[in-house]
């Protein structure tokens, strides 16, 4: 009786007491924090704090192999100190000794859940109840694996959304993608990098893979990708389709009406989606005949650019073939390595003439002028700049160039043009192979 008074009077010291409330007001408070957490912390880009955390926690999942193992491990140590503190708080046991019991109780050494019984008959039952209480932990804990196994299989497909805004989206998968991201991500660069999100038909794993085995650099870019069919709205939603900064739209297989019609039901369906939203995300779509371009024109509005690549292809190659080592000049110009093409608007520069705006630019080569859509390369003699005009300039990156003064030293001085008439010859050029539009590249 009085080592029993010893104990309890030990048990309950301040100390003791002290960590038991603690203990219980931070488990409560962690509790409620997580049960209130959408009053807690304010919704972003329209995304409750419930849902970003839960995404956030996919991705985890889904690019961590080892998620599982931790996730195991960071809850049983939480639990071992949790109950070893409680321990701590209602008994004479110290704090060491209190974790040890706590892990014992949870079946790691089930023996010492029994260490302070004394007769036999009891420390049996006890070593039973433990290797019962480890049978149910172990059928517990298979059927908790099994859910997160399926879970993160699922994350593995590319089925959870995706919360990104202001990103690149690539819609379908050509053996353009790859070199897409190589640029998009040089394009970024400059920001600190950007978010690259892909939904196409392939299986997110072996789009993932391919990615990996791709050898270029990401410059902080990040790449998500989701399996899904562009045609299908809801899978455009998944990839906040109507978020995003830049959405590219890829020629998919089979002839080029097939191709263009699939593209054109992407572009109605992006249409859509983005009205509802009132989105200002510019839009790229790959066309394979140039007499399906006016129609996607006309569904798209001024929101859809469309590029038929190979009308493209065929002029890039007629000018390499007649201009020798013009290949190289254009791999560099076009590409996001070095000097790109950039546009954008000088109201500092409205009203003069475009001589002048030549002159003012140290670091960026004046090209021509953007006006209503209307592109002039190399506009004419004395062309001012009018209101809206955007300048199209030629520099190593967006933020590398600055309109600055004109410099007094230099005097523009203009010759009458002399045009030489030339005599035109023909010229012998030898195509192989065969392709569909080989009389217009003729023509050219």
């Amino acid at each position: 009786d009085d080592a029993a008074v010893e104990d309890t009077d030990e048990a309950f010291t301040a100390p003791r007491l002290a960590t038991l409330a603690a203990t219980l007001v931070c488990v409560a408070a962690a509790a409620v924090a997580l049960r209130r957490i959408d009053d807690l912390l304010p919704a972003r880009d329209g995304h409750r704090a419930s849902e970003r955390l839960a995404y956030r926690i996919d991705c985890w999942f889904s690019s961590n192999p080892n998620a599982k193992i931790l996730a195991l491990l960071y809850v049983s140590i939480a639990m071992v100190l949790v109950g070893g503190l409680l321990l701590y708080g209602v008994s004479s046991t110290g704090f060491g000794e209190a974790v040890w019991e706590n892990v014992a109780l949870v079946g790691i050494d089930f023996t010492a859940a029994s260490a302070t019984e004394s007769s036999l008959s009891a420390r049996v039952v006890a070593v039973a109840s433990a290797l019962g209480g480890m049978f149910i932990t172990a059928l517990l804990l298979g059927i908790v694996s099994d859910a997160v196994g399926d879970y993160v299989d699922d994350l593995k497909k590319g089925r959870s959304d995706v919360l990104e805004t202001n990103h690149t989206l690539v819609l379908g998968w050509s053996d353009k993608t790859l070199p897409i991201v190589e640029q998009v991500s040089n394009a970024n660069e400059s920001e600190g990098g950007g978010v690259i999100v892909i939904l196409a038909e392939m299986e997110k794993e072996r789009q993932e893979e391919l990615i990996g085995e791709f050898e270029y650099e990401s410059l902080g870019t990040r790449v998500i990708c989701r399996e899904g069919n562009p045609l299908l709205v809801a899978d455009l939603k998944k990839v906040n389709a109507a978020g995003a900064r830049s959405t590219i739209i890829l020629a998919g297989e089979g002839t080029a009406d097939q191709a263009d019609a699939k593209s054109l039901r992407v572009v109605l369906s992006l249409v859509g989606l983005r009205a509802k939203c009132a989105s200002k995300g510019h839009i790229v779509c790959e066309m394979c005949d140039v007499d399906n371009e006016p129609l996607v024109k006309m569904v798209g509005g001024e929101a859809v650019e469309t590029i038929v690549a190979h009308d493209v292809i065929g002029r890039l190659m007629i000018q390499c073939a007649r201009q020798p080592g013009l290949a190289q000049v254009w791999n560099d110009v076009l590409g996001f390595e070095g000097c790109e093409f950039y546009c954008s608007e000088h109201p500092e520069l409205v009203g003069c003439s475009f001589d002048d705006v030549v002159l003012r630019f140290a670091d960026a080569a004046p090209l021509g002028l953007l006006r209503h859509k209307n592109v002039m390369i190399n506009p004419p003699r004395g062309e001012v700049v009018q209101r809206g005009d955007r300048i199209i300039v030629l520099a190593e990156d967006d933020d590398s160039y600055e309109v600055g003064p004109k410099p007094s030293d230099i005097i523009v001085e203009h010759e009458e043009d002399v045009h030489t008439p030339k005599t035109p010859r023909p010229e012998r050029v030898l195509f192989c192979g065969w392709r569909r539009d080989l009389g217009d590249v003729i023509h050219l």
